[in-house]
């Protein structure tokens, strides 16, 4: 009931104060987080991939906020965004797989405990950043992806 009044609250702040795109991404990121990604963790590893989907709609509608709805530097940090999620989240469970397996969520690290899955996983995607964020332009994002793979194998 409480993340229903701030999803609302949030949603009307968006609407108020920043357009209805943004509003729009927003509550279409809440509604894919709840009724398909949380209830997926419970059937399917495959749950990380299709969680990874509506992060870059969050991201996209933050960027709208700051810029014209019209223009694509915001849509632009999507792959990004989205690849940078692998090694984010299969970092998280293997330092927390036995509380995973004991809830029930069929995270990589439970699924497949001798943990190489995860880490081709992670490396795969950390790899696929670096193209990803040189179009982005920069020192500092070319050398994201570094910053992905080192929390992943810490």
């Amino acid at each position: 009931m409480a993340g229903m009044g701030a999803l609302s609250l949030g949603a009307l702040d968006l609407h108020f104060f920043a357009n209805p795109l943004t509003t729009l991404l927003a509550l279409l990121t809440a509604f894919a987080y709840v009724a398909v990604y949380t209830p997926l963790k419970r059937v399917t590893p495959l749950a990380t991939f299709i969680g990874a989907f509506p992060a870059p709609w969050a991201d996209a509608g933050n960027g709208q906020r700051r810029v014209d709805a019209s223009s694509g530097p915001a849509l632009r940090s999507s792959p990004f965004s989205w690849s940078g999620n692998f090694p984010h989240f299969m970092s998280s469970p293997g330092s927390i797989a036995k509380d995973y397996a004991r809830a029930g969520i069929r995270m990589l690290p439970v699924v497949h405990p001798d943990g190489w899955s995860t880490v081709v996983q992670a490396l795969v995607f950390a790899v696929l950043m670096i193209p990803v964020a040189s179009r982005r332009g920069g020192w500092a994002w070319r050398a994201e992806p570094m910053r992905f793979w080192l929390s992943c194998s810490a």
